[in-house]
């Protein structure tokens, strides 16, 4: 879900499917097989053609673990 803000600015939740369940064999340190992450990310669009952001992810679920915390920085050009 992507909410525009003023001033080219921007939210997105769950802007990557990081949502995850192991159908497979437990593996070692897995309490559960479902893992759910708060993800968001912010960003700008500077220019027409240039945007930048910032996402970051946090397990509230980590029966299966993938990752404690998430960040990504994003520079994008549009062609």
């Amino acid at each position: 879900m992507n909410v525009a803000l003023p001033d080219q600015w921007f939210v997105t939740f769950y802007p990557e499917p990081d949502i995850r369940y192991n159908f497979g064999d437990p593996i070692t340190g897995q309490t559960g097989r479902f893992f759910l992450p708060a993800d968001l990310m912010v960003g700008r669009d500077i220019t027409k053609t240039l945007t930048v952001s910032l996402e970051i992810g946090a397990p509230i679920i980590k029966d299966y673990p993938v990752y404690d915390f998430k960040a990504v920085v994003r520079l994008n050009r549009k062609f």
